[in-house]
């Protein structure tokens, strides 16, 4: 009997480990950092749930092929009045990929809530960007979800995406 894709598996398994092992550790020196109000770690996927603070959660997800961490914050759902112009909006503050650090938004589904969408490289990650990638949601967030919140009538002048204080995570 052939035994390799019993190694196979067993090195998955050990891969698998030692990536959470890394996350938990990056999450751990942010934490000192910001002080998180709750973490909770779903291992089996490679995801955890941080609070910090009262009104802001962030989910984050380690994808082992890309060897990337994706940061997701939902920023709420516009009102019916406004959420064609907010929907335009953030179509056209995706293309800006240049300027945005590669933030973007999108929807989980079709009733869903916007979410602020981030992603980091595993060398970047090592690099200790993670804690300024905190620091930036931090100060963008609020900004963003009062946009989603207020929504964009047919009437109102559109922000230009760089006009925001922090208009991206771009660290």
């Amino acid at each position: 009997m052939d035994d390799r894709g019993a190694d196979a598996g067993a090195d998955a398994g050990a891969d698998a480990a030692a990536e959470t092992l890394f996350v938990r550790e990056l999450l751990a020196q942010v934490h000192e950092i910001r002080q998180f109000h709750e973490v909770v770690e779903y291992t089996a996927d490679a995801v955890w749930t941080v609070r910090t603070d009262e009104d802001t959660e962030v989910t984050l997800e380690y994808d082992a092929g890309s060897e990337r961490l994706f940061i997701f914050c939902d920023l709420g759902t516009p009102p019916e009045d406004g959420a064609l112009a907010a929907y335009g909006f953030f179509l056209r503050y995706n293309y800006q990929v240049t300027e945005t650090g590669g933030a973007r938004v999108a929807m989980r589904d079709e009733a869903g809530p916007l979410s602020m969408i981030y992603d980091l490289s595993e060398a970047e990650l090592r690099a200790g960007i993670l804690p300024v990638v905190f620091e930036n949601l931090a100060a963008v967030l609020p900004a963003w979800r009062a946009l989603v919140a207020r929504g964009l009538g047919a009437g109102d002048d559109e922000p230009e995406p760089g006009a925001f204080p922090h208009p991206a995570l771009r660290v």
